[in-house]
């Protein structure tokens, strides 16, 4: 979104699990890289949460042009919360998700941020393996990509 040129931006999603906690603190650091403003929204990573946090916002004021959710699902919700608002996604404000789902309720592909799936099973199972064998706990980074879908547009 801030390569599209949208400057006043919504985090949806923040939240108490390391999961959230992760993707704002990427969110955050994006944003700040080019003097992006954000508010942040708690919310679960469902249609219905995603659905319900950003109407009551927008309907409580709050307007920005672009929006982050946490997850491909909630996503889902903003898309319809925004359309019942009678704005237009990506012409009034645009939304990227979070995840890579491959089959999604919208009449558009979204644009999201797709994890490999693949490459986390296997990093999975090779840190029980070393945890099993009695070697240290770590951690392990997974590299994400953006899929360009049709939810993105330069800011009105």
């Amino acid at each position: 979104m801030t390569q599209a040129g949208h400057r006043e931006l919504v985090f949806l999603g923040s939240g108490i699990s390391q999961v959230a906690r992760d993707r704002e603190a990427g969110f955050l650091a994006a944003a700040a890289e080019v003097g992006a403003r954000v508010s942040t929204l708690p919310g679960g990573f469902t249609v219905l949460d995603g659905y319900r946090t950003v109407r009551r916002a927008w309907e409580e004021g709050l307007r920005f042009t672009g929006c982050f959710a946490t997850s491909d699902e909630q996503a889902v919700g903003v898309v319809a919360a925004l359309e019942d608002l009678g704005m237009k996604v990506p012409q009034d404000v645009s939304v990227v998700g979070f995840d890579g789902l491959p089959e999604l309720p919208l009449p558009i592909r979204l644009t999201t941020v797709a994890q490999d799936i693949p490459c986390i099973a296997a990093a999975a199972l090779e840190l029980v393996q070393e945890a099993l064998s009695g070697q240290p706990v770590r951690g392990v980074k997974v590299p994400v990509h953006l899929v360009e879908g049709q939810t993105v547009a330069p800011p009105p």
